[in-house]
């Protein structure tokens, strides 16, 4: 089991030489007011495209020159996969639904982009769907491999929670159980196998041999060392354990962390991880006004309004050599943080807020539940960016206009 160590001395053992005040800042791609996809830097904002109804699956290539992302459109009547070259202010569209819930990537040499689909001709009989995964030269628009892999669809359900909602959105999931799509340094393609998140697979195009790993969630793939981290499931539940694999040796560990990761990322190097986590708050309470507008809107029992939880959400390091569990000073009120992004110096992640907008939006009137489009009430709910310092143990808030912040690799 690891050690958790006190964050007196998490900080100490974080620190390293020299703290980089005058470092650069990497820049930021995400979606603010008006559907606007933008970058911002400290002192810039660059307009990329503007009027889709919904941006999703914001990835960004190793190298920092391409940022790929699903748009669907202002009819909501399909979705496309768009294409923008940093280099050269050139946006274009691969036209494809890439609805699967598999994300976009890249290869590690960010010369190939990676995206997944459904075609329906080839379809074979058994209850999976067959998903074609392509590898496409950034530069060209004729795929150089597609791949057929089975993925299991099929999940419903949804929730009447917007944090929920920005929740998924900011971990591009379904229940905060990120799905995997990644080509590996040796050709393989490692995917979820489930559309809840739960379960990987690995796929040799050369011997058209499969692996499966039915019992991880939320994985991470490491293309400097080969290997994949992930939070083992017992029974359909998240454990405190972490699972690490070694795709070259096929050598698994496991690291109990002594506490349920929410999610994960490795560091640049690959030694270590970082693990957001969440812990249960107690419920908001509820004013009159706003359980008579969660009754006219939901159809609640006000004489038994629902139990609403808060967050507070805090950040790990995992030195993956050791298992040792060091705590940061990212200790703060928020219903989840996500999108943990090493880059630098830095740490950036998004956290979002917990439901306290929404019900004040709704006590005060301003919100009416029974006329509230999606995302007029998604909008209640915040997302901030955050920079962590591993160097003196401090977090400093970027931005709060800004949803779905990914960022940009430092050339």
């Amino acid at each position: 089991m690891f050690k958790l160590l006190s964050s007196v001395l998490a900080a100490l053992l974080l620190a390293v030489p020299a703290a980089a005040q005058d470092a650069a800042q990497p820049f930021i791609v995400g979606v603010q007011a008006d559907q606007a996809l933008v970058i911002i830097s400290d002192d810039e904002t660059t307009l990329i495209t503007q009027g889709a109804y919904d941006y999703s699956q914001i990835s960004t290539s190793p190298d920092g020159r391409w940022i790929a992302w699903r748009a669907l459109d202002s009819a909501q009547s399909g979705s496309s996969l768009r294409v923008y070259d940093r280099a050269t202010g050139n946006l274009s569209t691969v036209d494809v639904d890439i609805s699967t819930g598999l994300p976009i990537t890249f290869t590690s040499d960010s010369q190939n982009l990676v995206y997944a689909f459904v075609d329906p001709v080839k379809q074979g009989d058994g209850p999976e769907t067959l998903v074609s995964v392509v590898i496409q030269p950034v530069l060209s628009d004729r795929p150089t491999i597609t791949t057929q892999v089975p993925v299991q669809f099929g999940c419903g359900g949804g929730s009447p929670i917007p944090s929920e909602w920005r929740y998924w959105a900011e971990t591009n999931s379904f229940g905060g159980n990120a799905p995997i799509l990644a080509v590996t340094t040796d050709g393989g393609i490692l995917y979820s196998t489930r559309c809840d998140g739960v379960g990987i697979a690995l796929y040799n195009p050369g011997t058209n041999a499969t692996m499966e790993f039915p019992d991880v969630a939320r994985a991470q793939y490491n293309a400097a060392g080969n290997d994949v981290l992930a939070i083992a499931v017992d029974n359909g539940v998240l454990s405190t354990r972490l699972v690490l694999l070694d795709l070259d040796s096929m050598n698994l560990r496991e690291f109990d962390i002594g506490a349920q990761a929410d999610q994960l990322a490795f560091t640049e190097d690959g030694l270590g991880a970082w693990a957001s986590v969440r812990a249960f708050d107690g419920y908001i309470p509820l004013t009159d006004a706003q359980i008579a507008g969660l009754a006219a809107g939901m159809g609640i029992d006000p004489a038994a309004p629902p139990n609403l939880p808060q967050f507070v959400s805090s950040l790990l390091y995992v030195d993956l050599a050791t298992g040792e569990v060091r705590v940061t000073g990212v200790d703060l009120a928020a219903y989840s943080i996500a999108r943990i992004q090493p880059v630098g110096d830095a740490v950036y992640f998004a956290a979002v807020d917990n439901m306290h907008g929404w019900l004040q939006a709704i006590g005060d009137g301003t919100l009416d539940l029974t006329k509230a489009s999606f995302q007029e009430q998604e909008a209640t709910v915040g997302v901030s960016t955050y920079a962590y310092s591993p160097a003196d143990n401090t977090v400093e808030r970027r931005f709060t206009d800004m949803t779905q912040p990914t960022v940009i690799a430092l050339p």
